[in-house]
């Protein structure tokens, strides 16, 4: 506690320090970013991520910033960032940029006031100084919801690739195997390839991760999630892919947090998990299709 108000104490001085120097100025908003364009995914889904993460990167890199950054963890920085971004970014513009192959791209231009980014800093320490909610015991709960049972046995494994979904690893290192079921649901059935309960015969490796499963209260009475989901995915012993979904959301301390939860954790390996599918297809199809050119030439 009393580290946390000596940390207090000094962000707030620096504040008082730069405002005396600019008061009023507002903070010039200007940066890019690029998403994917997923499969079966509008452009529009796309322009809004590409978005979110230029205001994201724009507010993070701010000189106001650099004493919190440097004093608080990468989960609290991300908090006291997107606060900033949600609720205070003013006269925020969004122009998407020629398109760059499969990438959608944006340039975002807005504003933030001195006042707005010391008042949140301020607010954010005297926050941390009480006791957070951080319910691991969540993700135990998730893990009891009922998914259906996947067959993992291969139909034929001479024609098509395998491919082995490990237990969901958290931050802790507790494993939930029941979890990965939700990426099995996805992957089962596949016309590129099938699944396997092996990872030794395995032609893909897939380890989801959860990295971040915390809830916090705000100050307005209200609970907010912070999520990250990771599919590191190996292929022949080297790093194929690493997808990866990070998201907040906020809800009524009234709400059901494991339901909040549960839907967060489905909805982020949904995506994730759509978009390592897309780059597995692409590379089986490409792989079939350089076999059977192989066997053409050689008749």
């Amino acid at each position: 506690m009393r580290l946390i108000f000596t940390l207090f104490v000094s962000v707030v001085a620096a504040f008082d320090a730069f405002a005396q120097n600019a008061e009023k100025a507002a903070v010039r908003l200007s940066a890019t970013a690029c998403e994917e364009l997923l499969a079966g995914e509008s452009r529009a889904g796309a322009q809004i991520r590409a978005a979110d993460k230029a205001s994201f990167n724009s507010v993070k890199k701010l000189k106001q910033l650099t004493q919190a950054t440097s004093e608080l963890n990468d989960h609290d920085v991300n908090i006291l960032v997107y606060r900033l971004v949600d609720e205070y970014v003013e006269d925020l513009s969004v122009v998407t940029l020629p398109d760059e192959n499969a990438k959608v791209c944006v340039q975002i231009e807005g504003w933030l006031k001195p006042i707005d980014i010391k008042r949140v800093v301020e607010d954010f320490y005297a926050e941390k100084s009480k006791t957070s909610v951080t319910p691991f015991e969540l993700m135990e709960e998730i893990a009891d919801e009922s998914v259906r049972e996947i067959s993992l046995e291969p139909k034929n494994p001479q024609e098509l690739s395998l491919v082995y979904i490990g237990d969901v690893v958290f931050f802790n290192g507790a494993t939930f195997p029941k979890l990965s079921d939700y990426l099995k649901n996805m992957y089962a059935d596949n016309p590129y390839f099938y699944l396997t309960d092996d990872a030794e015969i395995a032609d893909y490796v897939i380890r989801p991760k959860v990295i971040t499963a915390k809830v916090d209260m705000t100050e307005q009475g209200q609970k907010r999630l912070h999520m990250v989901v990771v599919l590191e995915t190996m292929a022949q012993g080297a790093l194929f892919a690493e997808q990866s979904q990070n998201r907040f959301v906020l809800f009524d301390a009234s709400e059901n947090q494991q339901n909040i939860a549960n839907q967060m954790l489905q909805k982020l390996m949904e995506q994730a998990g759509r978009a390592l599918l897309s780059k597995i297809e692409h590379n089986e199809s490409q792989r079939l299709e350089q076999k059977a050119l192989g066997r053409e030439l050689s008749s």
